[in-house]
């Protein structure tokens, strides 16, 4: 550790920061009521689901039938038929065949799908679903309220389904198409638990006949299209369902998903014509496929950025950072929209709070810390620094090593006075309860939804040194407990934009830098209704979509 240059050590740490993605889903039939999981009034159509916002011209067009879409994919996907592990990849292209219970709205509220009606009451605690009626699995097997039971036990005796049945008493069918779910707790998430998280409807007979290991290449469920084949080396081919249960749909023959490894294998496929999508491109193919004229699928707001930030810690109080004006003088010392120019790779955006502009976390009143280094001097002054005075130590990995330098020089511009520090190990583990003069912890994932401020802002923080500021005074913890516990979308909305208010402007716990997107795809422009883009990170309408000439 470097010898201190000024009253005490301060330590703050430099971490480029991996999202947690929380997994999301579906829509839901022109004449099915909904719900947005917490106000069980609130009925929405599966018409605002269905549309990409393509031109006037292309609506009027009208869906065609026939014709298969070929996607290319950057991965070797071995659990498509068991999506509720392995992340993002696996879900996505398990959609054509595998519905969830709901989806996710424009507003990131959940309605019903294959739950045509999803009943909240939080003051009785529990939650009723009331199915679609005389819905099969593609093997057979009816989809009942037996069989939502009967999935989420396979979820839970697999471990896949521990985070989010923590609140869950009981579960059972109450009737063949209505499920009662009992809960110990309310919480806002509970919902999108059993909906979403866990809300991915295998068959159960399916899983039965062939086990764990065997059910992840059998990608069997109620959707659109029926599996025809899946190699893990090749790709996954699906085939029209012909006994769908929306009328009318789906539009196209098949859907067949080209597995690559090689990103220019992927860029080939696309261009030459034998795919008209390629899904999760890598910055650099990005703006290729953007300077070439193709269609960008993305929407910020919905797909869990990545977020590299700096946050403060500290486990002294009369370290620099534990002063507001030092920590307000820092982010105003950063020049944010250079540091996304130079590191974002031409991908990024800037935000001054931990969410995404347009979405629900977000707060338009929240303006944060804009460069301006005259004010960072003011601040600097106000704490009680001159020039030169404040002595801070940055933690940075040294894959991270070019922005530590940038960064550095910003600070000095400011006034303050730069270290660096690249140790390695667990830094985290010393978070709690550790003597001086290192009780910090290193950030890796950067909180930028409700679901997972509870790494920033829990009682006590997953990933947090909570020195800086006494977290329960300043009510940051009662705050939280709200955004977690609201009965209404309205109660959480208020408790989500107060903690944004607590955290970045009258405490300045932390420093955005900047957002690159978590997902990214591109289509020739003939891929019409794909609603990708559209609500969340894993969200795509199979049954919606079709081809235009």
């Amino acid at each position: 550790m470097k010898k201190r240059k000024c009253n005490r050590l301060l330590t703050l740490l430099l971490a480029c920061m991996l999202v947690l993605s929380t997994l999301a889903a579906c829509g839901a039939e022109n004449d099915t009521p909904g719900s947005d999981g917490q106000q069980s009034d609130n009925t929405q159509q599966s018409g605002a689901q269905q549309g990409d916002g393509q031109s006037g011209e292309a609506e009027a067009e009208g869906p065609r039938m026939g014709g298969v879409l070929t996607i290319a994919f950057p991965a070797q996907l071995t659990n498509i038929g068991f999506p509720i592990v392995g992340g993002v990849q696996p879900l996505w292209a398990s959609k054509p065949a595998i519905e969830m219970l709901g989806r996710y709205d424009e507003n990131g509220q959940v309605y019903g799908w294959l739950a045509k009606e999803i009943l909240p009451d939080p003051d009785n605690l529990q939650v009723v679903l009331k199915l679609q009626e005389g819905v099969k699995y593609h093997d057979g097997t009816a989809f009942n309220a037996q069989a939502v039971c009967d999935v989420w036990q396979i979820f839970i005796d697999n471990g896949s389904a521990s985070a989010y049945f923590g609140n869950i008493e009981s579960f059972q069918a109450t009737g063949e198409y209505e499920v009662t779910v009992k809960l110990t707790d309310w919480r806002s998430s509970t919902v999108s638990n059993l909906c979403i998280e866990c809300g991915t409807m295998i068959s159960p007979t399916e899983y039965n006949r062939l086990g764990l290991e065997g059910i992840y290449t059998s990608v069997v469920g109620t959707g659109p299209y029926v599996m025809d084949s899946y190699d893990i080396a090749e790709g996954i081919k699906y085939v029209r369902n012909d006994d769908y249960w929306i009328e009318g749909q789906p539009y196209l023959d098949g859907i067949d998903i080209i597995f690559y490894t090689e990103e220019n294998t992927g860029e080939s496929i696309f261009r030459t014509g034998e795919a008209q999508m390629i899904f999760g491109t890598s910055a650099s193919l990005t703006n290729r496929l953007s300077r070439d004229g193709f269609e960008k699928i993305c929407n910020n707001a919905c797909i869990s950025p990545t977020m590299t930030g700096i946050y403060f810690a500290s486990g002294n109080e009369d370290d620099p950072i534990s002063k507001l004006e030092v920590r307000q003088a820092f982010s105003y010392a950063l020049d944010k929209q250079a540091l996304c120019d130079t590191f974002a790779e031409g991908i990024g955006f800037v935000s001054e709070q931990l969410a995404v502009p347009g979405s629900k976390e977000y707060n338009e009143a929240v303006a944060g810390y804009p460069y301006d280094v005259e004010k960072a001097k003011e601040k600097l002054r106000e704490a009680g620094y001159e020039e030169g005075e404040c002595v801070i130590t940055i933690y940075y990995q040294p894959a991270n090593e070019d922005m530590f330098v940038a960064v550095k020089g910003m600070l000095e511009a400011a006034g303050f006075q730069v270290e660096g520090d690249t140790r390695t190990g667990d830094v985290s583990r010393n978070m709690y309860g550790t003597t001086d003069p290192w009780t910090c912890c290193a950030f890796f994932w950067a909180p930028t939804t409700v679901e997972t401020w509870h790494l920033f802002f829990g009682n006590p923080p997953v990933v947090y040194a909570i020195d800086t500021i006494d977290m329960e005074e300043a009510g940051i913890f009662e705050c939280y407990d709200k955004c977690l516990t609201a009965r209404t979308a309205e109660e959480q909305h208020e408790a989500m934009m107060e903690l944004q208010r607590l955290a970045t402007e009258e405490y300045c716990l932390y420093t955005p830098l900047y957002d690159t997107p978590a997902l990214i795809n591109f289509s020739n422009g003939t891929v019409r209704d794909h609603g990708m883009a559209e609500t969340w990170l894993c969200e795509w309408t199979p049954e919606a979509i079709w081809l235009s000439e």
